[in-house]
């Protein structure tokens, strides 16, 4: 699941009548987001809270009716203080994800469901990606979207399917610098040293439900939710110095959502209210974190402007 994404068939499916309506899909926004646990300083044992922005662009170019290309960026920025960041408010960029995709190729005949297909290819711009030796994330996906025109202004029900396969260079994310001080004069260098043990992602798998319903001609109301798969680079056999067989820990689970309203409240400017998360099923001491809302939920509202809106009403 793109978190920002609408439905294709929400993007792909009008004509280009209007200036500006190659760029549908384009969108503008600024996200000001603050954590679940900030919200309650007894949440946790220690009271860490987060408030974020977010500058987010996604540039998307309907080459025909049907095929399109997009490029989507962003930067995001921490006021409280970061757990990762080294430096006060240190905007940290995105990857760079560069898209070439189809809209609504296929119609099932009885079903009335439209199928979308994509391929993206993912730039390591970030600094998380590169601490992870990533060369580069190749992603193939499929969607399935359905309409139904009948209930309110419309309403549409979606699946993705999408595989990434990303190319790193070492199979374990790398340090700054090594861990072992002298290394860089010896005959075998610093690489073997250039790693903190966290085994990165050979590839990822997400299933992604979504729905969004258009309430009145300027209101809607969306969800999605993806659950994810890790699949981990092989790690050399440890012994555990225990009778009982360690069990292998190849992959990640993850669940992440979003649900929130949006109002076209004046053309080309839009609000979205909403909140998400990004869940881990396991704690660190072992015990299960609560579905959907946890210490990692965010409610977050964003102010945008819909590029291919702005087109038209500049060139009207």
């Amino acid at each position: 699941m793109a978190q920002f994404d609408e439905p294709a068939t929400q993007i792909g499916t009008k004509k280009r009548a209007q200036l500006g309506d190659d760029w549908r899909g384009s969108q503008l926004f600024y996200r000001n987001e603050i954590s679940l646990p900030t919200l309650d300083r007894s949440y946790d044992q220690t009271y860490n809270p987060y408030w974020g922005n977010m500058l987010y662009f996604r540039a998307r170019y309907a080459l025909s009716e049907m095929f399109y290309v997009q490029a989507k960026f962003w930067l995001a920025w921490e006021n409280t203080n970061s757990d990762v960041t080294t430096s006060e408010r240190e905007v940290w960029p995105s990857n760079l994800t560069l898209t070439a995709g189809a809209d609504n190729f296929y119609r099932i005949p009885l079903a009335k469901i439209d199928l979308s297909a994509n391929f993206e290819m993912i730039l390591p711009t970030s600094p998380t990606a590169q601490a992870r030796t990533m060369v580069l994330g190749l992603k193939g996906g499929l969607s399935l979207a359905r309409t139904f025109t009948s209930v309110a202004k419309g309403l549409t029900i979606g699946y993705d399917l999408d595989l990434t396969k990303y190319l790193n260079r070492y199979s374990t994310a790398q340090r700054e610098s090594p861990l072992i001080p002298g290394c860089a004069g010896t005959l075998d260098g610093c690489d073997q040293f250039l790693n903190s043990g966290v085994r990165n992602s050979s590839v990822s798998l997400d299933n992604s439900l979504s729905a969004q319903l258009r309430i009145t001609k300027w209101l809607s109301a969306y969800t999605a939710f993806t659950a994810r798969v890790d699949f981990l680079y092989g790690a050399a056999a440890l012994s555990s110095g225990s009778p009982q067989p360690l069990e292998d820990q190849n992959q990640r689970f993850w669940l992440l959502g979003d649900i929130g309203l949006k109002a076209d409240v004046y053309k080309p400017l839009f609000l979205r209210l909403g909140a998400a998360t990004v869940h881990q099923f396991q704690a660190p001491d072992g015990s299960l974190r609560a579905p959907i809302f946890d210490r990692n939920t965010v409610f977050y509202l964003d102010v945008g402007v819909n590029v291919a809106d702005l087109v038209s009403k500049l060139g009207g």
